[in-house]
């Protein structure tokens, strides 16, 4: 950047606004993409699309309880904000992948025992979380550095409530509409043919290449 007189060149001041403006305006579009990657790799995780769809309802709830609640306090979505609502998507989300794993693990024979199983398996655990990253995150909040004092409070808000509707949502979600043991969605089949079948594909090409090579190598077989 150009400094002119210890203050900012207004050239560069305004390609810092433009591109906040951006940011602000794509914000929508980038988190329905972080939404859809995450779909995916909670499908392809946990190899149950229901499960991915009940996961991603916690994921947009925890967003969403975050976005309106800093829109209640008077926050106006900024440059930290944006930067807050990211690491809200990451850390929802690994809340809630972690407990759509534990309820696919369990060996209970009802929705409800799984669910059950799950809340003991990873509840004290994602309680454990909540305290190390609100932790790790406490000093930047005494700070007077404004950006660091607004992501310290949306991290520490981001855990709590992924923590709250882990719990409180996603739980009893499993225990209502989950899969259980026998159950396999009909969507999460098609989705296990598809890759075995391209698995099959990649195989069988892979075999075919190498006895073509092998063949282009001895010329006593042409």
């Amino acid at each position: 950047m150009n400094y002119s007189s210890g203050s900012l060149d207004v050239f560069d001041v305004k390609l810092v606004q433009l591109l906040f403006e951006k940011l602000h305006t794509s914000l929508g579009s980038n988190l329905i993409g972080c939404l859809m990657v995450c779909f995916a790799i909670l499908t392809v995780s946990i190899g149950s699309v229901r499960l991915a769809l009940l996961g991603i309802v916690t994921v947009i709830a925890t967003v969403a309880s975050l976005l309106g609640g800093l829109e209640l306090a008077g926050y106006t979505l900024g440059e930290q904000e944006l930067i807050g609502a990211t690491l809200a998507i990451g850390l929802s989300f690994d809340y809630a992948l972690h407990t759509c794993c534990s309820y696919r693990d369990s060996r209970g024979p009802s929705r409800e025992d799984r669910a059950r199983d799950a809340v003991a398996t990873i509840g004290p655990t994602l309680f454990a979380a909540v305290v190390t990253t609100s932790g790790s995150v406490v000093f930047a909040y005494a700070t007077d550095v404004l950006m660091l004092h607004r992501i310290a409070i949306m991290m520490i808000s981001a855990v709590c409530l992924a923590l709250g509707y882990s719990l409180l949502l996603l739980i009893p979600l499993c225990a209502i509409v989950g899969p259980v043991m026998h159950e396999q969605d009909d969507a999460t089949t098609a989705f296990g043919h598809i890759t075995g079948t391209l698995s099959e594909l990649y195989s069988s090409a892979a075999q075919t290449s190498t006895l073509d090579s092998d063949a282009e190598q001895d010329p006593s077989t042409a």
